[in-house]
């Protein structure tokens, strides 16, 4: 991907698919709050990008079924 904001955005576009998809009314509410999780750290990417700092981001050490396994991300503090 060319930037953590467009592999965010696609994160976001996943969940979003998997919640249209989701087999009960629990994991569709799951999905779509991954959804909303993902695209709020696209926009700090974004704001961040735009004034040259680094944007707070939600670290995990492995893949969970939250976190696709192709994004598992970093500690920024």
């Amino acid at each position: 991907m060319d930037s953590k904001f467009e592999e965010f955005r696609q994160n976001a576009a996943d969940c979003r698919q998997l919640a249209v998809a989701a087999p009960s009314a629990f994991a569709k509410q799951q999905w779509l709050a991954m959804t909303t999780h993902w695209m709020k750290l696209a926009v700090a990417e974004e704001a961040a990008s735009k004034h040259g700092a680094a944007p707070p981001v939600i670290a995990t050490e492995a893949p969970t079924p939250f976190v696709p396994a192709r994004t598992v991300l970093q500690v920024v503090q």
